[in-house]
């Protein structure tokens, strides 16, 4: 089924630990046309312990990108659905660039791999 405006499923995964990794879904995007975005994904095939966090990263250069990222407010899901974006959330971008995408964490402590397949979305606006 086509869906207007999502990505293409990806898989994303968590290694054997709780550290946070960050997926990048979207093209990098000037950071003057954005000052507020909505996020959409939608969770295929979650196993247990993986938690999944819509973000972005900023960049002065759209070809080289800090390991740093920005947690979107109120987003964190661990199960398969839908998940859509109630509200467009205002930014302070301060770079060139941003590019949106998901963080995956495992939320245990345990040392097994937890992997999802997930599509997402991001409606930008510039005012």
């Amino acid at each position: 089924m086509f869906r207007r405006g999502f990505s293409p499923f990806a898989c994303v995964f968590s290694r054997g630990s709780t550290t946070e990794r960050f997926f990048p879904t979207s093209i990098a995007v000037p950071t003057s046309a954005v000052k507020a975005v909505r996020a959409m994904m939608e969770v295929l095939n979650l196993t247990a312990d993986l938690r999944l966090k819509f973000a972005f990263q900023e960049s002065d250069d759209r070809e080289v990108w800090p390991a740093t990222f920005t947690l979107l407010a109120g987003s964190g899901t661990n199960v398969d659905g839908y998940f859509p974006g109630d509200t467009y959330e205002t930014l302070t971008l301060t770079k060139a660039w941003v590019r949106f995408g998901v963080v995956t964490k495992n939320d245990s402590a345990g040392t097994k791999y937890e992997f999802a397949w997930v599509s997402m979305r991001f409606d930008t606006r510039a005012c």
